[in-house]
């Protein structure tokens, strides 16, 4: 019984921090989805964002290629101008029209040329003012789309590592969850063996009070009074035991022979969940001594031993933990009792 009440709590234990694992990777799992909802969020802005760069530098473009052109005209027309007025230089008609007593008509057109002039000179200026503006508003849409780009693969290199961290917490949370069910259907399996050994040993006490002097015992066989040896009884095998409540255990080697503590019938011998090969000695009052894990029986049920006579070897079998050794327990009227009150304190067998 302290086997599985042992492994009971281990499974308890193992479910519990399934169970607060699972919850972990689900508060986990929450935050990373409403990171990855707000990246995803932030990564929609940012594409709107390069939409709209993108979609005013045609325009921007557009509008250079125009005052380029209109700069190109001016300067045509301005060197056109320039070269008339060259002209009139050359033949000396400047130097008639701004002479004492020169005909109007030339100082007039002389003027006009000269007004001309500067007026295109302003309006090319005007045009490369306006162009040099376009061309740095250009740049300016150019560095911020190269920003929002960089911006953008910083985003979406941030979402990859979201989703690639929601996948790991998925899959460690699936693996938690196979775990969570793997304890609980264990945890299950050890509360019904438990269950059913308790029934089965509270069934053996009733059959065995019922039929208590009939042809279990021989006329000549009696079971003696275990109850005086109370603190005397030899150990069932050499060494020193450990507490596995209800019961003790002995680490040992396997193949180790175990002995009867006292007198007494073989009331079971067989493999028992969680016990592995256990045999049962009933000696009377009610009082049973129970030897579990052992590797062989060498005594059958409805076989009397004595005390000091060897009903098995030690072993491992039906162990939780994969431990060799052998594990005993003193159970009085369905109850089990402290088998320190009643072994010998001697280390020996």
């Amino acid at each position: 019984m302290a086997e599985i009440v042992n492994a009971l709590r281990r499974e308890q234990k193992s479910l519990e921090q399934a169970q607060g694992q699972e919850r972990s990777l689900l508060a986990q799992a929450q935050q990373i989805d409403q990171k990855l909802s707000a990246a995803r969020k932030r990564g929609e802005e940012i594409a709107k964002r390069l939409q709209q760069t993108r979609a005013k530098l045609p325009g921007l473009e557009a509008a250079m290629a125009e005052r380029r052109g209109a700069m190109a005209r001016q300067q045509q027309l301005l060197a056109g101008h320039l070269r008339l007025l060259y002209g009139l230089g050359e033949r000396g008609g400047l130097r008639m029209a701004l002479s004492p007593g020169a005909d109007m008509s030339l100082l007039r057109a002389s003027g006009y040329f000269r007004y001309l002039l500067r007026a295109r000179a302003e309006r090319f200026a005007a045009y490369g003012q306006a162009l040099q503006e376009l061309e740095f508003a250009a740049r300016a849409r150019q560095e911020a789309l190269a920003g929002l780009e960089q911006l953008a693969a910083q985003q979406r290199e941030a979402e990859q590592a979201l989703q690639a961290q929601q996948r790991e917490r998925q899959t460690l949370l699936a693996q938690v969850s196979r775990e969570r069910k793997l304890h609980e259907r264990q945890l299950a399996e050890l509360q019904q063996a438990r269950d059913q050994l308790t029934q089965f040993l509270s069934r053996l006490g009733d059959e065995l009070e019922k039929r208590r002097g009939e042809a279990l015992m021989s006329p000549h066989e009696s079971f003696g009074k275990i109850a005086k040896r109370r603190g005397k009884l030899p150990r069932p095998v050499q060494g020193s035991f450990e507490t596995r409540l209800p019961g003790v255990f002995f680490p040992l080697p396997t193949g180790r022979p175990v002995k009867a503590v006292h007198r007494g019938q073989v009331v079971y011998a067989d493999w028992f969940r969680g016990y592995g090969q256990l045999l049962i000695l009933g000696h009377g009052d009610r009082v049973y001594t129970l030897y579990g894990h052992n590797q062989r029986l060498l005594a059958a049920q409805g076989d009397w031993v004595e005390a000091g006579e060897v009903i098995a070897k030690s072993g491992e079998s039906g162990s939780l933990d994969g431990r060799s050794g052998l594990y005993f327990e003193i159970r009085r009227n369905g109850r089990t009792e402290n088998p320190r009150r009643w072994l010998s304190k001697e280390n020996g067998a």
